[in-house]
């Protein structure tokens, strides 16, 4: 079982680790949930627990415990199941305005704990249903995937104090943020999606960097005693923020924006696999803040993903990313998180990925230095330099681990043809490259009945809004079929 399908599960089936490891993991990130519910209590416990995603309780044989998932247990709750239920027979195009309408709301609104538990019923319909899973995805990216990226977009507009400093303290951990990034890292399934995700690293990045940060600071701080941490609903306030509406945080729930922010980088790299975004993300200062987490993480599910974005970032960004991450340690941070694996008997089939990776990492860096010293260029990659390719074949990180790749729909919703039953490849809209058409006359409907309102042109890295965006505007016609562009 991949550690990611412990995202699935209630919080009822979750463990928390045991307060005995206190003294050894003093200061790392809480190893238990990623905290798919704000509002669940941070006390329940159960006798279950997961090996391959996070630390155990010492009581707890590490072999043999199993985390079941959702088709094997009846552990969603009985809201939940009417939430599976009703996205299961509901209206596809229903479903995805109501969680736009509400995801339009104030940030800790109750629309905005509806999104949540809408979610949840995604999550458990993507293990039970999963053509009809990939079906409301592509639709929640057609028509919520600007929306999401404009919100990311907005945290990274530095705001003035009354001394007329600028300040990002501002970046909120609320309700809404986090069903932004969880949003965000559910449509990475659909392929148009994360390529537009990760045509917009330039303005995304920063920040990304702002909310990881704030993430990682929170959890060390409640680690270390210093936030208040309600055993009843295990709530704690970061008054640093100076917001009234930021919402209050579990190290549980933390963990899982962590998670969520980790994976969204993680993908955004493996779909553009170039320098050019190795280099931005380096700049944002990504880069420094992971290894910072990798140095301070006992969560083996945090981990795994940290080491994940370093090997893709020295196999692309060349000798210049490899003589930054020798810089910062990373063999070091990474071999001491494997010894504290093989301490707690935490070994399995995840740990030996991350031993893999490990292995793989460490190779890539003294390849790379031998390179500079032979005179490499700066910005050559392994591929280019002749360099073994990666044993363990690299695959994006999605929400539903067991889903490699999604089938993809006509966007007209009076057609419901997919690519697979029309044996073809369905056309891109040529302005926002995130509707799909078997045909022009699917197309040209689409287009009077919805996307002329919704189209968003594609914003190119680097460019502003202004000086490449064009407003849609109600009267003007529909791209034609033929300047659309396959995937």
């Amino acid at each position: 079982m991949t550690p990611f399908n412990y995202f699935l599960m209630p919080v009822r089936d979750k463990v928390k680790s045991s307060s005995a490891d206190a003294e050894d993991d003093e200061g790392a990130d809480s190893s238990t949930n990623s905290g798919r519910d704000w509002r669940r209590s941070s006390t329940t416990n159960q006798p279950t627990t997961d090996t391959s995603s996070f630390s155990v309780s010492p009581d707890v044989d590490p072999q043999t415990s199993k985390l079941p998932c959702h088709e094997e247990t009846p552990g969603a709750s009985e809201s939940s199941e009417k939430m599976v239920a009703t996205l299961s027979y509901g209206d596809t195009e229903t479903h995805a305005y109501t969680i736009w309408r509400h995801l339009r709301t104030s940030p800790n609104s109750d629309e905005q704990l509806q999104v949540d538990n809408m979610l949840d019923g995604l999550d458990i319909l993507g293990a039970r249903d999963k053509p009809a899973y990939c079906r409301l995805v592509q639709r929640l990216a057609e028509r919520i995937l600007p929306y999401c990226l404009d919100c990311i977009r907005e945290y990274h507009k530095p705001r003035l104090k009354q001394d007329g400093a600028s300040s990002n303290s501002h970046v909120p951990l609320d309700q809404k943020s986090y069903n932004v990034i969880r949003l965000i890292w559910i449509m990475c399934l659909y392929t148009p999606a994360l390529n537009r995700i990760t045509n917009s690293v330039y303005e995304l990045y920063p920040s990304l960097t702002y909310l990881l940060h704030k993430c990682h600071r929170r959890l060390r701080r409640m680690t270390a005693g210093t936030c208040d941490s309600s055993t009843s609903g295990g709530e704690s306030r970061d008054t640093s923020s100076g917001s009234a509406t930021e919402m209050t945080l579990t190290e549980e729930n933390l963990t899982g924006f962590m998670l969520s922010i980790l994976s969204i980088l993680y993908n955004t790299l493996y779909s553009s696999k170039s320098y050019e975004t190795t280099a931005i993300m380096y700049e944002a200062g990504l880069l420094k803040i992971v290894a910072v987490i990798l140095r301070k993480t006992r969560n083996v599910t945090t981990g795994e993903i940290c080491l994940r974005i370093m090997d893709i970032s020295a196999d692309y960004g060349g000798v210049a990313i490899q003589t930054v991450l020798r810089d910062l340690q990373v063999m070091r941070d990474a071999s001491n998180l494997w010894h504290y694996m093989l301490k707690k008997n935490m070994v399995s089939k995840t740990g030996f990925q991350i031993a893999e990776l490990i292995s793989r990492l460490g190779e890539t860096l003294r390849q790379g230095a031998r390179g500079y010293a032979g005179g490499s260029g700066l910005g050559l990659s392994q591929s280019k330099c002749g360099c073994k390719e990666p044993s363990m074949r690299r695959q994006p990180l999605f929400r539903i681990q067991s889903l490699t790749n999604a089938n993809h729909w006509c966007s007209s919703p009076l057609c419901g043809d997919s690519e697979n039953v029309a044996g073809r490849k369905f056309r891109l809209c040529a302005k926002c490259r995130l509707c799909m058409y078997c045909s022009e006359g699917c197309q040209e409907f689409h287009w009077n009945q919805w996307h002329r309102s919704e189209c968003t042109p594609w914003t190119y890295v680097g460019s502003t809004s202004s000086e490449s965006a064009e407003t849609p505007d109600e009267n003007h016609n529909s791209p034609s079929i033929a300047d659309s562009v396959f995937m």
